[in-house]
Protein backbone atom coordinates (compact mmCIF):
# COMPACT_ATOMS: atom_id res chain seq x y z
CA UNK A 1 0.00 0.00 0.00
CA UNK A 2 1.32 3.71 -0.88
CA UNK A 3 0.67 6.63 0.84
CA UNK A 4 1.40 10.17 -0.18
CA UNK A 5 3.34 12.35 1.88
CA UNK A 6 0.27 14.86 2.64
CA UNK A 7 -1.50 11.72 3.72
CA UNK A 8 1.04 10.83 6.35
CA UNK A 9 1.83 14.11 7.40
CA UNK A 10 -1.88 14.60 8.30
CA UNK A 11 -1.97 11.29 9.97
CA UNK A 12 0.83 12.62 12.24
CA UNK A 13 -1.04 15.50 13.22
CA UNK A 14 -3.92 13.22 13.53
CA UNK A 15 -2.09 11.38 16.19
CA UNK A 16 -0.86 14.41 17.84
CA UNK A 17 -4.33 15.66 18.32
CA UNK A 18 -5.66 12.64 19.83
CA UNK A 19 -2.78 12.47 21.95
CA UNK A 20 -3.46 16.01 23.20
CA UNK A 21 -6.18 18.25 21.98
CA UNK A 22 -4.81 21.09 24.05
CA UNK A 23 -2.33 21.39 20.74
CA UNK A 24 -3.76 24.30 17.80
CA UNK A 25 -1.48 24.03 15.58
CA UNK A 26 1.64 21.63 14.03
CA UNK A 27 3.73 22.09 11.69
CA UNK A 28 5.62 19.18 10.08
CA UNK A 29 7.66 19.69 6.82
CA UNK A 30 10.09 16.40 7.22
CA UNK A 31 11.79 15.03 3.92
CA UNK A 32 10.45 11.53 4.21
CA UNK A 33 12.42 8.89 1.94
CA UNK A 34 10.66 6.01 1.95
CA UNK A 35 6.55 6.44 2.00
CA UNK A 36 5.65 2.57 1.26
CA UNK A 37 3.46 0.87 4.32
CA UNK A 38 2.69 -2.90 4.74
CA UNK A 39 0.79 -5.25 7.41
CA UNK A 40 3.76 -5.44 9.11
CA UNK A 41 5.86 -2.10 8.46
CA UNK A 42 4.33 0.92 9.49
CA UNK A 43 5.51 3.96 8.14
CA UNK A 44 6.75 6.64 10.84
CA UNK A 45 6.30 9.82 9.30
CA UNK A 46 9.53 11.38 11.32
CA UNK A 47 11.37 8.57 10.53
CA UNK A 48 13.34 9.47 7.81
CA UNK A 49 13.77 13.64 7.64
CA UNK A 50 16.72 15.88 7.60
CA UNK A 51 19.23 15.69 10.26
CA UNK A 52 18.30 19.64 10.67
CA UNK A 53 14.15 19.70 10.97
CA UNK A 54 12.94 20.82 13.64
CA UNK A 55 9.44 19.83 14.14
CA UNK A 56 7.13 22.85 15.62
CA UNK A 57 4.13 23.09 18.04
CA UNK A 58 1.83 26.04 19.35
CA UNK A 59 -0.82 26.50 21.73
CA UNK A 60 0.29 23.72 23.85
CA UNK A 61 -1.16 23.90 27.69
CA UNK A 62 -1.65 22.46 30.53
CA UNK A 63 0.22 19.08 29.59
CA UNK A 64 4.05 18.35 29.81
CA UNK A 65 3.47 15.44 27.64
CA UNK A 66 2.51 15.01 23.85
CA UNK A 67 2.79 13.08 21.06
CA UNK A 68 4.67 13.94 17.68
CA UNK A 69 5.64 11.54 14.68
CA UNK A 70 4.68 8.86 16.68
CA UNK A 71 7.05 9.32 19.71
CA UNK A 72 5.91 10.38 23.07
CA UNK A 73 7.36 12.92 24.52
CA UNK A 74 8.00 14.57 27.73
CA UNK A 75 8.90 18.63 28.05
CA UNK A 76 10.87 20.27 31.37
CA UNK A 77 13.57 22.26 32.60
CA UNK A 78 16.67 22.44 34.17
CA UNK A 79 19.41 24.59 35.68
CA UNK A 80 22.93 24.03 34.17
CA UNK A 81 25.47 26.96 35.59
CA UNK A 82 22.68 29.06 36.67
CA UNK A 83 20.56 29.36 33.24
CA UNK A 84 17.76 27.52 32.57
CA UNK A 85 17.31 24.70 29.76
CA UNK A 86 14.36 23.52 27.93
CA UNK A 87 14.95 19.64 27.40
CA UNK A 88 12.75 16.90 25.41
CA UNK A 89 13.13 13.18 27.23
CA UNK A 90 12.11 10.35 24.90
CA UNK A 91 9.70 8.34 26.55
CA UNK A 92 8.22 6.04 23.78
CA UNK A 93 6.57 5.09 20.62
CA UNK A 94 2.98 4.26 19.13
CA UNK A 95 1.65 0.42 19.16
CA UNK A 96 2.66 -0.04 16.30
CA UNK A 97 5.58 1.73 15.14
CA UNK A 98 8.87 -0.52 13.79
CA UNK A 99 11.36 1.96 13.33
CA UNK A 100 11.96 5.65 14.64
CA UNK A 101 14.20 8.55 14.00
CA UNK A 102 14.77 11.23 17.11
CA UNK A 103 15.02 14.99 16.02
CA UNK A 104 17.54 17.07 17.76
CA UNK A 105 14.60 19.06 19.61
CA UNK A 106 11.05 20.33 19.50
CA UNK A 107 10.25 23.94 18.89
CA UNK A 108 7.09 24.15 21.76
CA UNK A 109 5.40 27.53 22.25
CA UNK A 110 8.73 29.26 20.51
CA UNK A 111 10.75 27.55 23.14
CA UNK A 112 13.22 25.19 21.82
CA UNK A 113 13.59 21.65 23.71
CA UNK A 114 16.26 19.77 22.86
CA UNK A 115 16.09 16.30 23.06
CA UNK A 116 19.06 15.20 25.82
CA UNK A 117 17.46 11.74 26.94
CA UNK A 118 15.76 8.45 26.21
CA UNK A 119 13.87 7.59 29.31
CA UNK A 120 14.43 4.17 31.45
CA UNK A 121 12.09 1.28 29.71
CA UNK A 122 10.86 3.57 26.83
CA UNK A 123 11.20 0.96 24.64
CA UNK A 124 11.55 -2.39 27.06
CA UNK A 125 10.32 -5.56 25.56
CA UNK A 126 9.20 -4.18 22.24
CA UNK A 127 10.09 -7.25 20.00
CA UNK A 128 6.22 -8.33 18.24
CA UNK A 129 5.92 -11.06 20.12
CA UNK A 130 2.17 -12.33 21.41
CA UNK A 131 2.64 -13.62 24.95
CA UNK A 132 0.22 -16.51 25.88
CA UNK A 133 -3.78 -15.77 26.24
CA UNK A 134 -3.45 -12.71 24.95
CA UNK A 135 -4.70 -11.49 21.06
CA UNK A 136 -1.84 -9.05 20.74
CA UNK A 137 1.55 -8.07 21.56
CA UNK A 138 1.75 -6.09 24.52
CA UNK A 139 4.54 -3.45 22.81
CA UNK A 140 2.69 -4.18 19.00
CA UNK A 141 5.03 -3.90 16.27
CA UNK A 142 8.81 -5.11 16.92
CA UNK A 143 11.33 -2.62 16.39
CA UNK A 144 13.89 -2.69 14.00
CA UNK A 145 15.80 0.36 13.72
CA UNK A 146 16.67 3.07 15.43
CA UNK A 147 18.43 6.32 14.67
CA UNK A 148 20.27 8.77 16.58
CA UNK A 149 22.08 10.49 14.04
CA UNK A 150 19.69 14.21 14.08
CA UNK A 151 20.26 13.96 18.21
CA UNK A 152 23.01 15.94 18.79
CA UNK A 153 21.87 16.96 22.19
CA UNK A 154 21.80 13.34 23.34
CA UNK A 155 23.29 12.76 26.65
CA UNK A 156 21.73 9.61 28.24
CA UNK A 157 20.02 5.91 27.38
CA UNK A 158 18.19 4.86 30.54
CA UNK A 159 18.31 1.77 32.10
CA UNK A 160 16.40 -0.76 29.89
CA UNK A 161 15.76 1.74 27.28
CA UNK A 162 15.82 -1.08 24.40
CA UNK A 163 15.98 -4.24 26.91
CA UNK A 164 14.74 -7.32 25.15
CA UNK A 165 14.01 -5.33 21.37
CA UNK A 166 14.78 -8.82 20.01
CA UNK A 167 14.24 -7.11 16.36
CA UNK A 168 16.37 -4.07 16.65
CA UNK A 169 19.48 -4.80 14.26
CA UNK A 170 22.09 -2.72 12.62
CA UNK A 171 24.61 0.01 13.24
CA UNK A 172 23.59 2.52 16.70
CA UNK A 173 25.68 5.66 15.80
CA UNK A 174 26.29 7.63 18.87
CA UNK A 175 25.76 11.00 18.75
CA UNK A 176 29.07 13.01 20.50
CA UNK A 177 27.15 14.30 23.18
CA UNK A 178 26.11 11.09 24.28
CA UNK A 179 27.43 10.47 27.85
CA UNK A 180 25.81 7.49 29.33
CA UNK A 181 24.54 4.55 28.43
CA UNK A 182 22.24 3.09 31.06
CA UNK A 183 21.91 -0.99 32.57
CA UNK A 184 20.73 -3.27 30.28
CA UNK A 185 19.73 -0.33 27.44
CA UNK A 186 20.54 -2.63 24.32
CA UNK A 187 20.50 -5.94 26.30
CA UNK A 188 19.51 -9.00 23.96
CA UNK A 189 18.67 -7.33 20.87
CA UNK A 190 20.24 -8.03 17.42
CA UNK A 191 22.62 -4.95 16.62
CA UNK A 192 25.60 -5.39 14.61
CA UNK A 193 27.57 -2.31 15.29
CA UNK A 194 28.16 0.47 17.86
CA UNK A 195 29.51 3.52 15.80
CA UNK A 196 30.22 7.18 16.78
CA UNK A 197 30.23 10.31 15.17
CA UNK A 198 33.65 11.17 13.02
CA UNK A 199 34.72 13.80 12.31
CA UNK A 200 38.14 15.00 10.25
CA UNK A 201 37.87 11.12 9.67
CA UNK A 202 38.06 9.96 13.10
CA UNK A 203 35.33 8.92 15.56
CA UNK A 204 34.32 11.61 18.00
CA UNK A 205 32.42 10.64 21.33
CA UNK A 206 31.89 12.17 25.01
CA UNK A 207 30.81 8.42 26.52
CA UNK A 208 32.17 8.17 29.85
CA UNK A 209 30.11 4.89 31.30
CA UNK A 210 28.20 1.81 29.85
CA UNK A 211 25.32 0.40 32.59
CA UNK A 212 25.46 -2.97 34.00
CA UNK A 213 24.32 -5.99 31.60
CA UNK A 214 24.15 -2.85 28.71
CA UNK A 215 25.20 -5.33 25.98
CA UNK A 216 24.76 -8.33 27.58
CA UNK A 217 23.52 -11.62 25.19
CA UNK A 218 24.02 -9.25 21.78
CA UNK A 219 25.20 -11.86 19.91
CA UNK A 220 25.32 -10.27 16.78
CA UNK A 221 27.69 -7.20 17.75
CA UNK A 222 31.20 -8.47 17.04
CA UNK A 223 33.43 -5.08 17.76
CA UNK A 224 33.49 -2.78 20.26
CA UNK A 225 35.82 0.39 20.01
CA UNK A 226 35.60 1.80 23.61
CA UNK A 227 36.64 6.02 23.40
CA UNK A 228 39.29 7.34 25.37
CA UNK A 229 36.20 9.09 27.60
CA UNK A 230 35.62 5.78 28.72
CA UNK A 231 35.62 5.58 32.30
CA UNK A 232 33.83 3.00 33.15
CA UNK A 233 32.60 -0.40 32.13
CA UNK A 234 29.55 -2.13 33.43
CA UNK A 235 29.25 -5.29 35.53
CA UNK A 236 28.42 -8.02 32.57
CA UNK A 237 28.36 -4.98 29.93
CA UNK A 238 29.00 -7.73 27.15
CA UNK A 239 28.88 -10.82 28.63
CA UNK A 240 28.03 -13.26 26.17
CA UNK A 241 27.99 -11.18 23.54
CA UNK A 242 29.71 -12.32 20.32
CA UNK A 243 32.32 -9.81 20.07
CA UNK A 244 35.78 -10.77 18.38
CA UNK A 245 37.60 -7.18 19.27
CA UNK A 246 37.53 -5.23 21.65
CA UNK A 247 39.37 -1.58 21.47
CA UNK A 248 40.33 0.63 24.50
CA UNK A 249 41.38 4.05 22.94
CA UNK A 250 44.04 5.98 24.89
CA UNK A 251 45.25 8.09 26.30
CA UNK A 252 47.04 5.54 28.73
CA UNK A 253 47.27 8.47 31.49
CA UNK A 254 43.37 8.13 31.82
CA UNK A 255 42.91 4.48 33.83
CA UNK A 256 40.25 2.97 32.58
CA UNK A 257 37.42 0.77 35.29
CA UNK A 258 36.54 -2.54 34.14
CA UNK A 259 34.33 -4.26 36.45
CA UNK A 260 32.72 -8.20 36.95
CA UNK A 261 32.41 -10.23 34.63
CA UNK A 262 32.26 -7.07 31.97
CA UNK A 263 33.42 -9.48 28.93
CA UNK A 264 32.80 -12.68 30.46
CA UNK A 265 31.23 -15.76 28.35
CA UNK A 266 32.32 -13.62 24.75
CA UNK A 267 33.60 -17.17 23.78
CA UNK A 268 34.17 -15.58 20.31
CA UNK A 269 36.34 -12.49 21.47
CA UNK A 270 40.49 -13.22 20.08
CA UNK A 271 42.08 -9.74 20.20
CA UNK A 272 42.24 -6.86 22.22
CA UNK A 273 43.62 -3.73 21.45
CA UNK A 274 44.35 -0.99 24.22
CA UNK A 275 46.33 2.44 25.14
CA UNK A 276 44.80 2.68 28.28
CA UNK A 277 46.05 1.21 31.99
CA UNK A 278 43.69 -0.19 34.11
CA UNK A 279 42.08 1.09 37.51
CA UNK A 280 42.52 -0.56 40.59
CA UNK A 281 39.17 -0.94 41.11
CA UNK A 282 38.62 -3.41 37.76
CA UNK A 283 37.85 -6.49 38.23
CA UNK A 284 40.10 -9.10 37.68
CA UNK A 285 37.62 -11.74 35.96
CA UNK A 286 36.32 -9.06 34.08
CA UNK A 287 37.73 -11.65 31.11
CA UNK A 288 36.54 -15.00 32.89
CA UNK A 289 35.16 -17.75 30.01
CA UNK A 290 35.57 -15.83 27.21
CA UNK A 291 38.37 -16.90 23.91
CA UNK A 292 41.22 -18.65 25.23
CA UNK A 293 44.82 -17.41 23.86
CA UNK A 294 43.98 -13.59 24.97
CA UNK A 295 47.13 -13.17 26.44
CA UNK A 296 48.95 -13.23 22.95
CA UNK A 297 46.30 -11.32 21.10
CA UNK A 298 46.66 -8.33 23.16
CA UNK A 299 48.09 -5.72 21.30
CA UNK A 300 48.57 -1.73 20.81
CA UNK A 301 45.95 0.29 20.13
CA UNK A 302 48.08 2.84 18.39
CA UNK A 303 51.28 3.54 17.39
CA UNK A 304 52.29 5.57 20.61
CA UNK A 305 50.91 2.89 22.46
CA UNK A 306 54.34 2.00 25.52
CA UNK A 307 55.21 -1.98 26.10
CA UNK A 308 54.46 -0.82 29.75
CA UNK A 309 50.82 -0.66 29.14
CA UNK A 310 50.12 -3.79 27.12
CA UNK A 311 52.09 -5.50 29.98
CA UNK A 312 50.35 -4.00 32.74
CA UNK A 313 46.81 -4.64 30.96
CA UNK A 314 48.32 -8.77 30.84
CA UNK A 315 49.46 -8.73 34.39
CA UNK A 316 46.02 -6.74 35.55
CA UNK A 317 43.76 -9.43 34.16
CA UNK A 318 46.97 -12.55 34.65
CA UNK A 319 46.60 -12.98 30.46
Amino acid sequence: MKKTLKAIIAATGAAIMCAAPVLTSVSSTPIVNNLSASASVYVNSCDSFDNNWVPSITGLRDTNKVNLGHVNYEFTTRKVNGKTEYIATILGIDFTDSRIKFPKGINVNGIFYKTVAIANGAFHGKDGKIPENSKKAPKGAALTMVDLNAAIYLETIGDDAFNGCTKLTGSIRLPKSLTSIGARAFRNTAITEVAYTVEDRKPVSSLKTIGDDAFCQCQSLTKIYLPATMESVGNRAFSESGITLVNFAGPNSSPVTIKSHAFSKCTKLNSIGTDRTVHSSSSTDAFSNSASGLKSKVHKYSSSTSDSVINQFRNFFSF
